[in-house]
């Protein structure tokens, strides 16, 4: 039973793994295959495995048609705007645009990854004022219990004067967490203000 399944899951495996159907391959148009695969962003070597999928169908690509379909796609991929969006996102820029719109996608990309690089300072800054008002939470738990403790009936004098110490480091602390508060948040307004700089000059 183990081995059908092993043997049921290489199979769906190989499947996934195939670009096109039998069918498909049977009836391609290369160069709608060729311009879809391009205009997704998919380089050239898709033909390769487009070959591969295809062979057990007997058909072999029309490597011309499909190399044509997938000029005119990635004329319609790599526009500056693609660009901007895989640099916003962080993605390695393809090295495979046609050299007539290398230098617009390029730009794109470059504009794109500098807002990348400046959101990545704003999220720092965010994830750093989160940590210290989750800091702030958690004292103000702890002073809460020691007030509870400095006014209950049943606390001995030592436990108050325990509560007591503890307060005042509380406090102290707390008063240092607000001090930081005040200029991370400065900060973040400042660097989220550069990020809104950096698109308005990319416009």
């Amino acid at each position: 039973m183990l081995r059908v399944i092993f043997v049921a899951l290489i199979a769906a495996s190989l499947h996934g793994c195939a670009t096109l159907s039998k069918e498909e391959c049977l009836y391609a148009d290369w160069y709608q295959i060729g311009l879809e695969d391009g205009s997704r962003g998919i380089d050239a070597l898709q033909l390769a495995r487009h070959r591969k999928a295809c062979a057990k169908a007997g058909v072999t690509p029309d490597r011309e048609a499909y190399e044509l379909g997938h000029h005119s796609g990635l004329l319609n991929y790599c526009t500056y705007q693609t660009g901007l969006r895989l640099g916003t996102n962080g993605s390695s820029m393809p090295q495979f645009c046609p050299s007539e719109v290398i230098a617009e996608f390029t730009q794109g990309y470059k504009h794109g990854y500098e807002r990348y690089q400046q959101i990545k300072v704003i999220k720092d800054l965010e994830s750093k004022v989160r940590s210290v008002y989750y800091s702030i939470d958690e004292h103000e738990e702890y002073i809460a219990k020691n007030e509870h403790i400095l006014v209950s009936d049943t606390s001995t004098g030592e436990q108050r004067e325990e509560a007591l110490a503890a307060l005042r480091i509380l406090e102290d602390e707390i008063a240092v967490f607000a001090l930081d508060l005040i200029a991370l948040e400065e900060s973040l307004e400042y660097q989220e203000s550069v990020l809104e700089d950096i698109i308005n000059q990319q416009r």
